[in-house]
């Protein structure tokens, strides 16, 4: 994989490229485990471009280059309501992140429960096979 990145890119810095191909392994999906090596550590498959982000869709959809995404970004950061307070905004986001913290922990639980399964499984039709 690293010789194919390092052919594509015309480059013999093989170090740039492990990132990347370590990426590639990681969201590639795993008999044994029967889902990616990144969902069975982080409980969620990998964020790739703007389509997995949280930005909602009718937002992204207009955004093409970089200068795009930086005006999407100011003018979201601008739009507090008045009668919201500095203090009001912080305790609505602590309380998502604890929420979104929950939710995630389960998820790697879960991810993490299933690859143990999956690898039990191929365990033990190994043992059969042998």
């Amino acid at each position: 994989m690293l010789a194919s990145w390092m052919a594509d890119n015309k480059t013999t810095k093989w170090s740039e490229g492990l990132r990347y191909v370590q990426f590639m392994k990681n969201r590639a999906f795993h008999s044994g485990i029967k889902q990616s090596p990144y969902k069975a550590t982080f409980g969620m498959d990998p964020r790739v471009g703007l389509s997995t982000s949280s930005l909602p869709s009718e937002i992204f959809k207009d955004i093409n280059d970089e200068e795009d995404l930086k005006k999407v970004i100011n003018n979201n950061n601008n739009l507090t309501p008045a009668n919201e307070t500095a203090d009001d905004i912080l305790m609505e986001e602590d309380e998502n992140m604890v929420h979104t913290h929950t939710s995630t922990e389960n998820k790697i639980k879960n991810s993490r429960k299933t690859a143990a399964e999956g690898l039990r499984k191929q365990a033990k039709k190994n043992e059969i096979t042998q």
